[in-house]
């Protein structure tokens, strides 16, 4: 990969990761249409890290609100919020250790599975969105 693909796919993955699409699943189709290879997930890894890096330097304020108050055993909103953070983690972190290689797998090929996931995410957000609509008519 060069370095204007990594910085084209670096963009793409930082301009569609804070929206409600999947921004793995675009850089898998977007490196497909392109011809552009990567031998493993290594990119996805370093993309995503820098993500989560910028992420935590805007609201660097606000986390160590929720981490302070959170060490400092507080019952705030904030703690209540990092606990569900960190156990919502778990799952995550299993499913990982156990099928990392199938995981691995998404990101090397499969464009069909890809779209099918990209339908299955735009069903589930309108489903989500219908019955968000429906709730607040009945109230």
């Amino acid at each position: 990969m060069s370095g204007l693909e990594a910085l084209l796919l670096g963009l793409l993955q930082g301009l569609t990761e804070f929206i409600p699409v999947s921004s793995s699943g675009h850089l898998v189709i977007v490196k497909d249409l392109f011809g552009i290879e990567t031998k493993d997930a290594s990119f996805e890894i370093i993309v995503h890290t820098a993500t989560v890096l910028s992420t935590v330097i805007v609201f660097r304020k606000e986390l160590w609100g929720m981490v302070s108050d959170t060490v400092r055993f507080r019952r705030t909103e904030a703690t209540g919020l990092t606990l569900r953070i960190l156990f919502s983690a778990i799952p995550v972190l299993i499913v990982g250790l156990f099928f990392k290689d199938k995981i691995e797998s998404l990101f090397t090929g499969g464009q069909a599975i890809v779209g099918w996931m990209l339908l299955l995410t735009a069903a589930l957000l309108g489903i989500s969105q219908w019955l968000s609509v429906r709730r607040q008519g009945s109230t």
